[in-house]
């Protein structure tokens, strides 16, 4: 039995992909694609209406001008690759030949007057890790100790070779220390977002899974596709295990095709 070809269910959005473009403004590389997509939404809009009177002001007729179109959802995870585009810049991805410079916090708790770091921090010789603080039993911060090149009463000392923090003299065992640092990454990956780049245009494809209105157990997938998607820089990111990635792409005509095309929408029925 063929799939229905008049109308179909709609059950979800598969994936999300972008391409970016050649210089010919067609489809090159993939630049990233979201696995996971939910509330994808197409929305077009007439950029120019126009309404036509007659002489006592009534409406005769409607002249429309020009669509564009929105592509809207959130991917179901945060997506580095969506986050990077939407950043205009590309993931960097540390190794063992190309480190990236990292920060990181850790809590740690005193023994004989010693904690040891998990990484060699990285900074000025002298002051790689510069401040540590005490740690209140409440979690707020007590006192903060500067490194010095010998530890004191009041000061400590940071041995790179060991990555060991010796404390300040009479410090007690379990004694609850924070301290923020920075060292040299193999694995990080990093995402600038910079004040003077944006997203860039993309041809994107959308894939929809969609079953049969008279038989469910047939499935299809209905593709949607623009060669000129321009993905907006802005958007907001809430930090919690509810929240979803979004994103938004501005699809216009592309002026260098010969039907001014906006997107394209198929549908297969074999």
């Amino acid at each position: 039995m063929a799939i229905t070809k008049e109308q179909l269910i709609i059950d979800r959005c598969l994936r999300l992909t972008a391409f970016t473009k050649d210089a010919n403004g067609k489809r090159d590389t993939a630049k990233f694609m979201l696995p996971e997509v939910e509330d994808f939404e197409v929305a077009i809009e007439v950029a120019n209406q126009t309404d036509v009177t007659d002489s006592t002001g009534a409406t005769v007729a409607q002249l429309e001008r020009g669509k564009t179109a929105t592509f809207s959802g959130n991917a179901s995870f945060v997506n580095f690759g969506l986050m990077a585009a939407q950043a205009g810049k590309d993931m960097i991805v540390a190794s063992a030949s190309s480190k990236v410079v990292t920060p990181f916090f850790e809590e740690l708790k005193s023994a004989s007057e010693k904690i040891t770091l998990s990484f060699e921090a990285k900074g000025t010789t002298g002051a790689e890790v510069g401040t540590i603080y005490k740690l209140n039993a409440d979690g707020t911060l007590g006192a903060a100790l500067t490194q010095s090149t010998t530890a004191s009463a009041t000061t400590f000392a940071y041995d790179d070779s060991t990555k060991e923090i010796t404390l300040p003299t009479g410090t007690a065992d379990d004694t609850a220390f924070v301290v923020w640092y920075e060292y040299e990454s193999e694995t990080t990956v990093e995402i600038d977002n910079d004040g003077d780049k944006f997203a860039g245009v993309y041809a994107i494809q959308a894939d929809i899974l969609c079953k049969d209105i008279c038989n469910q157990n047939l499935e299809t997938v209905v593709t949607i596709t623009s060669d000129n998607a321009k993905l907006n820089s802005a958007y907001s990111q809430t930090w919690t295990s509810e929240s979803k990635h979004p994103f938004e792409f501005t699809v216009t005509p592309n002026v260098c095709d010969t039907n001014k095309n906006l997107m394209k929408t198929y549908i297969i029925t074999d």
